[in-house]
């Protein structure tokens, strides 16, 4: 080291008492080399560690991290560098980090911040799939890195929170600080806000990492389930039409899961009703043609709440429930729309048959009673949306109590377990008599049908 050379940042091992890094900057008389060195013999004697970093990009900070001995980090005058072998190589870590002079570094947790001179302060979430790379446990051809533990967190009441891209501007005011953003769609079908004058948080799901050598020829799949063993959610790099798709790119990816249950379609096809998972153990499983790679990790409640775990699960099996009766009412109302277009098709051959009067009544009241169903379980667009008579139809309110339990942490209250144990009663009577109608009236007009030759009602 020259002579009179600026010592920037001495850095003691967390993992070794003998072992101590430092940088040096000498840009003050044109010298812009970079200047790392390292101990390991409690400063007797130093080695110069700079293979890998450019010639005229001088060096400010040097970091360890205390999670993982081998991996440090540097800040030059062009930005980050990271070495896998406690600074025997190094190599960019820019990623998307604007060239920039990095001042100072640390690592929180299992994430790195580094300040910068002139683009403010920047955090490079999750490290823990450096800390396997560091390792050396990282497969050639598949890998699935072990994911992080994860809070739960609600960022806004569902009943409130946009959930469509679109033109509109959003603001959010969590925390009292108002932040303008767009909704886009990601490359994934994934919504994403796009913050235009505030930082962007870090992703409030799971953080599942994985590492392609190759570019698959197949699709690749990522199979979520509980400690049990069941599945939650399921997610292909082949997505049918709406739903949401995982990343299959030579070389890392990543897929960061809401944490949601599938929940269920509307009669729009949209999804609703996707309750939140309660803490605990988890299991994430990666397929990728015959090979299957498979990690745990934790979710944990959100440390400023003072629900316990239990009440989260009491939460969570109640907001299943209420997702479960409405896919019923949901799927009732599909079926009586089906029988219903049978019915019309069967009505327009009838037309100018003077021997078909009885089964058209048959039919014409067969098609009141299967309106008076669906008007019981959803109305139809022109209903009026507010005052006195609204919600009136019984999948619009378990939809209202799905946001009202979800809209906060805790155990529901009583109420609204009262209000879902009257709403799945009535739900349950619908449904019967649906049931009723198929296996009588319905039964009774095709065989008025069957001898005419008309294909019989389905329901």
């Amino acid at each position: 080291m020259p002579e009179n050379c600026s010592t920037s940042s001495i850095e003691a091992s967390h993992h070794d008492p003998g072992t101590a890094y430092i940088s040096a900057t000498n840009y003050q008389v044109g010298d812009y080399r970079p200047y790392l060195f390292r101990t390991i013999d409690y400063g007797n004697s130093w080695t110069s560690i700079n293979d890998g970093i450019d010639p005229e990009d001088f060096t400010r900070v040097i970091r360890e991290d205390p999670n993982q001995k081998e991996l440090i980090f540097t800040g030059t005058e062009g930005g980050p560098y990271v070495s896998f072998d406690a600074g025997g190589s190094w190599e960019v870590l820019q990623l998307n980090l604007p060239s920039v002079p990095i001042h100072d570094m640390v690592i929180n947790g299992t994430d790195l911040v580094v300040a910068t001179h002139g683009r403010a302060i920047w955090i490079l979430d999750d490290l823990t799939p450096l800390h396997e790379i560091a390792e050396g446990t990282v497969d050639n051809d598949v890998h699935l890195f072990k994911p992080r533990s994860a809070h739960r967190f609600i960022t806004d009441p569902d009943l409130y929170s946009p959930k469509e891209p679109g033109p509109a501007m959003h603001h959010q005011m969590s925390l009292g600080i108002p932040a303008s953003f767009y909704l886009d769609r990601g490359p994934e079908g994934q919504v994403v806000r796009r913050f235009i004058d505030s930082g962007e948080n870090p992703p409030n799901g799971v953080m599942i990492t994985y590492y392609l050598n190759n570019l698959p020829q197949n699709e690749i799949t990522i199979r979520l389930s509980d400690s049990s063993g069941e599945e939650i959610g399921r997610f292909s790099s082949d997505p049918t039409d709406g739903m949401i798709g995982i990343p299959a790119n030579q070389g890392t990816n990543r897929f960061v899961w809401d944490m949601l249950h599938s929940g269920t379609c509307d009669l729009t096809g949209k999804v609703v009703a996707q309750a939140l998972v309660p803490t605990g153990s988890y299991r994430v499983e990666l397929i990728a043609g015959d090979s299957v790679k498979e990690q745990s990790f934790e979710i944990l409640k959100d440390p400023r709440i003072s629900g316990s775990d239990v009440d989260l699960k009491i939460q969570s099996d109640l907001l299943l429930d209420i997702s479960r009766k409405l896919s019923e009412g949901y799927e009732t109302v599909r079926s009586a729309r089906a029988v219903v277009l049978q019915l019309d098709e069967w009505l327009e051959r009838t037309k100018g048959q003077s021997d078909a009067d009885g089964i058209v009544s048959t039919i014409q009241g067969l098609k009141q009673d299967l309106k008076g169903i669906e008007n019981d379980l959803i109305k139809g667009p022109d209903w009026p949306t507010r005052g006195a008579f609204y919600p009136r139809d019984f999948c619009t309110r378990l939809l209202k109590l799905f946001h009202t339990v979800s809209s906060a942490d805790g155990i529901p209250t009583d109420q609204s377990k009262q209000v879902f144990d009257e709403l799945s009663s009535a739900v349950d009577k619908v449904t019967s008599s649906y049931s009723d109608l198929g296996s009588k009236q319905i039964s009774d007009l095709n065989l008025m049908l069957r001898d005419t030759g008309v294909p019989a009602i389905k329901i």
